[in-house]
């Protein structure tokens, strides 16, 4: 898995109420996720009724949609970052462009207030 990959997992809700299965966007690096045991995701929803400032949305209509394997407009929840065991991701569905993952390491960086 690289930067960029958009994959199907199973992952709990915040409040470890449920799990669902849903798609979710890597962001670790290849070195980070060659030497460890977990990737770093974020989660990536298609209620883009609800989404936060820092969340990074992605249309049917932009470029590069088709290639993340998602079927609607959908948004990327970077402030949910949370990391799983690398062989639990069902599948890859696709990848977001460089020009969308630079967009949310800028969400990021202004999020945990990187200089």
């Amino acid at each position: 898995m690289k930067p960029g990959d958009v994959v199907l997992i199973t992952y709990p809700f915040t409040d470890l109420s449920a799990i669902k299965l849903g798609p979710a966007l890597v962001i670790s690096s290849v070195e980070y996720n060659q030497r460890q045991d977990d990737v770093i995701f974020l989660p990536i929803t298609h209620n883009v009724s609800r989404i936060s400032q820092e969340d990074v949305t992605i249309q049917t209509i932009d470029d590069g949609f088709q290639e993340t394997g998602l079927k609607r407009a959908s948004a990327i929840r970077v402030g949910k970052i949370f990391t799983l065991q690398k062989d639990l991701p069902k599948s890859r569905l696709g990848n977001v462009s460089v020009e969308l993952l630079n967009k949310i390491r800028l969400s990021l960086k202004k999020l945990l207030v990187i200089p």
